[in-house]
């Protein structure tokens, strides 16, 4: 049958629950089939009606790409669908009747009537082709949601006047303008009226949704929707760009309090766009976006594989800690890089779960989710374990990964958690009791402590670099203590020091106690901490921990031909 004889026709059905529902005709996945909506011309009061229509995707294929927040899907209103009636959420039906045009018809792919949701298999291979869905559309509808004076907008909307404030204020930003109307040069009419408003813009649910990130990234062209307010995506990121440039200037400092919401909101968003068209780390992705939210577990890292890459695909058929569990395997598998592996401390975590595992569906601890991602960040200006790929191998049982590497130390003494300069200070103090000893890889006690407290990262304007060979690491210390006095900008804050039996000091996870291993693995771009366990099979396995920094052994020094790895087995 010809994809033209295929469009979809939908016919009745009724779930258990009562609510319409459509029967759709099967999808190619050989050839790439998706389903596209035409939304039928309309006045604003009449019903909505639809038609499905099948098609293979390519890059010329013609359509808009809708990205919402879904909404409860207990309140819904009714649309046409081939003359079938279909329950939609509020949101997506405000959604539709606000893009309807009034003369012709208008074909936008949306996931909630585009896929059979009720059919994992389709759904998996949908999900699989979203990156594409939404890199090759002509345009992506951002819609964050209504105006909260029409009937049943729900959480949804805001307050119209407030949405075309906030649009007013980030048209502003994005011209990088002063905007602080206490200093000289701001301008007096952006009224704190204007920044409330904002804030109040961010604080939509669609902010926090785990899918739009990839749905506002992806596309050459997108354009963010608040009822009748509209503005391309590419203002806001200019808007939050110029705006922390007016900020770390000084001129307009007020600005930190003004602005805190939208850039703490924005930040995930911009960061990844930021590095899309570079090396993006997966560590980087999920950990970053970590808070925002799904309603399947699953999508809490099924949403980002389209940005993080490797072929890893999703898996509906699979239970939520096997799908982890397949994701994270996977992507060490394809990627040859163990980036997956590194994680933010995670909350009421999966007693079930391999230490390997991150638990995405975890909540994780807000405070100090911004100083753990430094510490993430830095993982990848290293290079531990040289050029190597990750090698796996087929495990004695599915909950094991095993991994090629080899022990370098076990931890002999580990100081208290870093949380402030004094223990900072205090911790390299210890490190430097007999400053002028040799220390075990060359050099002194007293250089490899300064090197170990700054991790060889120096940050400056919110940019991370490594420390270059002139530049003396006590020096940039003192600097970022001066900040203030707590090391915020320190990769090293969170962290606990350490000294192995042989002598060698670094720093690691907070969860290391003394005993732990810390090794090198194939793939790996920093030490890792690892504690050993006794399995019921008398299998030796190890626990995994966390990464670690040691000095002199983060570009490759300890790697050479005569290097004899081991397999360790993590579970």
């Amino acid at each position: 049958m010809s994809t033209a004889d295929r469009d979809a026709q939908a016919q009745p059905g009724t779930s258990d629950a009562g609510s319409k529902h459509l029967l759709y005709q099967p999808l190619d996945s050989q050839l790439e089939e998706f389903r596209i909506l035409q939304v039928l011309p309309g006045s604003e009061g009449d019903p909505i009606r639809c038609t499905l229509h099948t098609t293979p995707l390519t890059e010329k294929s013609d359509y808009e790409a809708l990205s919402y927040n879904w909404g409860d899907p207990q309140v819904c209103r009714v649309i046409e669908v081939d003359g079938m009636a279909k329950d939609v959420t509020v949101n997506l039906f405000n959604a539709l009747r606000r893009l309807r045009l009034a003369k012709e018809g208008r074909r936008i792919w949306v996931d909630a009537l585009c896929i059979n949701q009720t059919d994992d298999i389709e759904k998996s291979h949908q999900v699989n082709l979203m990156s594409k869905i939404y890199s090759w559309t002509k345009r992506a509808l951002l819609w964050i949601g209504d105006f909260s004076g029409d009937k049943d907008a729900g959480p949804n909307a805001i307050p119209g006047e407030s949405a075309k404030l906030a649009f007013d204020l980030v048209k502003y930003l994005a011209d990088d303008k002063h905007y602080n109307p206490v200093d000289g040069g701001g301008n007096e009419s952006l009224t704190a009226e204007y920044f409330e408003a904002l804030a109040d813009l961010v604080l939509l649910p669609w902010w926090n949704r785990a899918w739009t990130v990839q749905e506002a990234i992806l596309p050459k062209d997108a354009i963010m929707i608040c009822g009748s307010a509209e503005l391309s995506f590419e203002r806001f990121v200019e808007a939050y760009d110029n705006s922390f440039h007016h900020d770390y200037s000084g001129c307009c400092h007020v600005g930190h309090r003004l602005l805190l919401d939208f850039w703490l909101t924005f930040n995930g968003l911009r960061e990844t766009r930021r590095n899309h068209n570079k090396l993006v780390t997966a560590t980087e992705v999920v950990n970053i976006l970590r808070t925002r939210g799904a309603s399947d577990p699953r999508d809490k890292i099924y949403a980002y594989l389209g940005l993080i890459g490797g072929g890893a695909s999703a898996d509906y058929a699979l239970p939520v800690e096997e799908a982890f569990q397949h994701i994270s395997r996977a992507l060490i598998e394809k990627l040859g890089t163990l980036d997956i592996l590194l994680r933010v401390s995670e909350k009421s975590r999966s007693p079930s779960l391999p230490t390997w595992v991150p638990d995405w569906a975890a909540s994780v601890d807000q405070a100090d989710l911004a100083q753990e991602i430094e510490w993430i960040y830095s993982y990848a200006m290293f290079r531990a374990a040289g050029q190597t790929k990750a090698e796996t191998r087929d495990s004695l049982s599915n909950d094991a990964l095993d991994l090629e590497g080899f022990i370098i130390d076990r931890a002999a003494e580990v100081g208290t958690i870093l949380e402030t300069g004094s223990d900072m200070t205090e911790t390299v103090t210890f490190w430097q009791r007999n400053p002028n000893r040799v220390y075990p890889q060359g050099g002194t006690y007293s250089e490899a402590a300064w090197h170990c407290i700054t991790t060889d990262i120096h940050q400056s304007f919110g940019r991370r670099s490594r420390i270059k060979s002139d530049e003396d690491p006590q020096a940039l210390f003192t600097e970022a203590l001066a900040r203030d006095g707590k090391g915020f900008h320190l990769s090293s804050r969170g962290c606990r020091g350490f000294v192995t039996e042989k002598g060698i000091i670094g720093v690691g996870h907070p969860d290391m106690v003394a005993g732990d291993s810390i090794c090198i693995f194939k793939g790996g771009n920093m030490p890792f901490i690892v504690r050993q366990v006794q399995r019921d099979e008398g299998i030796v396995a190890f626990q995994y921990i966390g990464q670690a920094y040691v000095y002199k052994m983060m570009d490759g020094e300890m790697i050479n031909e005569s290097t004899g790895w081991d397999w360790i087995t993590l579970v």
